[in-house]
């Protein structure tokens, strides 16, 4: 079922608790053929003076500007993720993730790493936090020490067009999560391989500790619908759809979900309304459940 329908600044380092930073160089928003949101949930500067101990209860984040783009911000869709997984954890779903079981939690196009730290904070443990850029791999890591949740969480570099690292058993990933992954303009057929080699190869032992013994793994999905259009220097700039409609039609999101998961044996299932959402407004955002589909079933 498819239905289109963030202490201290400009030095260094920010905690980032409730109060959120919306900071990004026009240097970033000109780079050519890359999404610009122009309200992240929080972007940091670059790391070039003293760092600043984390508050117990702020989630500490830094990055090195200019080396790992989108990956050194974390976006609205990750927070509404976490609001998501958290919300469907208290309803009874993922049962064994807050204790230390075998199942392994992979999270695709970690970033900062913030929403795996929000999640071990949580009380979740086995997490493998993964992403495609060594320097964003290596700030993550960063991130972790720093917020004393390197015990629950490991960062791994996993490019999608390479062999999963040989730290990473697939066999063991019980649930897979992903913010705001298909965002470029540019097909997402290797994310679609991706997924599909999870479900052909990850254990059937994570049954259990999931509670749906229907279902081995689980993959979850959150992405933030955009517009795009192409200025006259050539250059593609994405912004968040005002209703979650418009933008949707001939999207990366749109061919992601209509096209490439079912040429990859995959479906994606709307979740809606979005658990944990409250009161906020989630019209710009989609969470999928992705599994495979039987030949000839629609996706």
């Amino acid at each position: 079922l498819v239905s289109p329908s963030p202490a201290q600044v400009g030095g260094t380092a920010v905690g980032v608790g409730c109060r959120c930073i919306q900071a990004m160089a026009a240097a970033d928003v000109a780079r050519p053929s890359i999404d610009v949101d122009p309200s992240p949930v929080h972007a940091v500067d670059a790391m070039d003076t003293a760092e600043v101990p984390p508050a117990a209860e702020s989630v500490f984040l830094r990055t090195d500007r200019g080396r790992g783009g989108t990956g050194n911000v974390t976006w609205k869709a990750a927070k509404a993720l976490k609001n998501a997984l958290l919300a469907m954890e208290a309803s009874g779903n993922f049962r064994g993730i807050g204790a230390d079981q075998g199942m392994r939690v992979l999270e695709l196009g970690a970033g900062t790493g913030e929403l795996a730290i929000e999640l071990a904070r949580a009380g979740w443990r086995n997490i493998v936090a993964t992403d495609g850029e060594p320097a964003v791999v290596r700030n993550m890591k960063y991130n972790v020490h720093a917020n004393k949740v390197g015990h629950s969480i490991r960062c791994l570099k996993w490019d999608w067009a390479d062999a999963p690292p040989n730290k990473l058993d697939l066999t063991r990933v019980g649930l897979c999560i992903a913010s705001d992954v298909v965002y470029y303009d540019r097909p997402h057929t290797d994310l679609a391989v991706v997924l599909r080699r999870l479900f052909d190869t990850h254990g059937a032992s994570a049954n259990e500790m999931l509670g749906v013994p229907t279902r081995g793994l689980r993959v979850l999905m959150m992405s933030t619908v955009r517009m795009a259009h192409r200025d006259e220097g050539g250059q593609v700039v994405h912004l968040t759809s005002p209703d979650g409609l418009a933008g949707w039609e001939g999207s990366s999101l749109e061919r992601f979900v209509t096209e490439e998961l079912p040429e990859a044996g995959l479906g994606a299932q709307l979740l809606w309304p979005i658990p944990g959402s409250g009161e906020d407004d989630m019209t710009s955002f989609r969470l999928y459940d992705i599994s495979p589909v039987s030949a000839g079933s629609p996706p």
